[in-house]
């Protein structure tokens, strides 16, 4: 930032240097863009390898039913009212909206 600050303030005083300024920022902007493209900058950042994700809610207990076919988490309130929302329910017994699952 302090280049910028510099340059910009040299070019102010001494005129004549302005091509050289933006030719100068102009090949800093492309080099950049290979820098940051090169593939050392492309590793993981950790030498550990790279977990699987966690399943989402909460942990099944032994000899619980499976998870429903339709996939995703059902909410324990309405997305539409906030109300709460009995186990189970396929509709919010406040504004009769459809349960979201996500």
């Amino acid at each position: 930032m302090a280049i910028l600050v510099a340059a910009l303030a040299l070019q102010f005083i001494y005129p004549w240097i302005a091509i050289y300024v933006f030719y100068g920022f102009l090949f800093w902007l492309v080099a950049s863009f290979f820098v940051f493209r090169m593939p050392a900058m492309n590793r993981p950042v950790s030498g550990a390898a790279p977990r699987p994700p966690a399943p989402l809610g909460p942990p099944a207990a032994p000899g619980a039913a499976p998870a429903p076919a339709g996939g995703g988490l059902k909410l324990s309130f309405c997305a539409f009212c906030g109300a709460d929302l009995p186990i189970g329910a396929a509709q919010c017994p406040s504004c009769h909206h459809e349960v979201r699952r996500f």
